[in-house]
């Protein structure tokens, strides 16, 4: 058979069945309009331009949506898969290590110290600690500085330039040793003595506004040291009222701050200074020197530097980035292959 002779038989078939098509929607009750159309489209012809029928705008299939491959911002811990792992849409957020946020640019944080002379020795301690992390660590400390004479230093007044400058991730504060003395209200220009009622108000105002300047522009990890107990009258009234202040004001701060109780920490039960204290892992150390005031090396690195170290260390040991994204808040991205937008929550 030829194949002109086939093409005209495969050309009868379909029309018979087109014809068969709409005797029977004739019969169910269907236009005449609608079985012509439906006989043309069994027969493949378009009723208008004799070509290939199209289906409706409406039913058109939509482009297949590209799938979305996202890499994981977070840095890997041990047991994780690399970073080029394949996560979906919809998959719940990676929970990341609670570190501090870390200005945009730095691969570890910056730690900066404020306070009185006791700073001094810490930050060498400290400092040379965050280094073998990697990590910088800058100081300002003022012998004889604290929060009751801001006509001798004005804290508050001195941590937004600090903050312009550096712009630390962690603040480590040193204060309160000193200010075991009237108060000075620069306002009102007055005098109020530790008796007064006038005078702890003043002193707690302080505390709030020098955390408040500590976290301007974003959050950040503080870290307060309260003050040392002398071997003093006033050191024990006075500077428990201190302690116990700065302790109640970081606690109701709601921030990421904490503080770190020297006053309690190297005190015996019947309000003694003492001097030998429990070292982590097992011994002691002596804490202070002969002369009762000044912490000694030991003091410096197991009392005041160690809980600072105890809680950064999780977030910057290691070469790479652990647990630190730019920005106030640590949360899981989605860079896409296509418009590498992101995904945020």
């Amino acid at each position: 058979m030829s194949a002109k002779a086939t093409s005209l038989g495969l050309q009868v078939v379909v029309a018979i069945c087109g014809v068969a098509a709409g005797v029977y929607l004739a019969t169910s009750g269907t236009s005449d309009t609608q079985a012509t159309s439906v006989a043309t489209a069994a027969a493949g012809v378009s009723a208008v331009g004799g070509g290939p029928v199209q289906p409706p705008e409406e039913v058109k299939l939509l482009p297949r949506r590209p799938r979305d491959f996202g890499v994981r911002l977070t840095a890997p811990k041990r047991g994780d898969r690399p970073y080029e792992e394949v996560v979906g849409e919809g998959l719940p957020d990676v929970e990341i290590p609670h570190c501090p946020a870390v200005r945009s640019g730095r691969k570890k944080p910056l730690v900066y110290g404020l306070g009185s002379s006791t700073m001094g020795g810490l930050a060498k301690v400290l400092g040379d600690e965050l280094k073998k992390f990697g990590v910088r660590m800058r100081k300002w400390a003022k012998a004889g500085s604290g929060l009751a004479r801001p006509d001798f230093h004005d804290w508050p007044g001195e941590v937004p330039s600090v903050v312009r400058d550096y712009d630390p991730d962690v603040f480590v504060v040193v204060l309160g040793t000193n200010d075991n003395q009237a108060v000075w209200d620069a306002k009102k220009k007055k005098w109020y003595r530790p008796n007064d009622p006038k005078w702890a108000p003043t002193y707690r105002w302080r505390i709030k506004k020098l955390l408040r300047t500590l976290n301007q522009m974003r959050p950040r990890w503080v870290f307060w040291i309260g003050p040392n107990l002398l071997d003093r009258d006033s050191s024990r009234r006075v500077g428990k009222r201190i302690n116990t202040m700065m302790k109640q004001e970081v606690a109701k701060w709601g921030g990421d701050a904490w503080f770190i109780d020297l006053y309690n920490a190297g005190r015996t039960k019947s309000g003694d200074p003492k001097k030998y204290l429990e070292k982590p892992g097992g011994g002691t150390y002596k804490l202070r020197g002969n002369d009762g005031i000044h912490l000694l090396y030991s003091g410096l690195r197991w009392a005041l530097a160690e809980p600072v170290l105890r809680k950064l260390r999780p977030c910057i040991e290691g070469d790479g980035v652990r647990g630190f994204v730019p920005g106030p808040r640590p949360r899981r991205e989605f860079h896409l292959e296509d418009d590498r937008r992101e995904r945020r929550p």
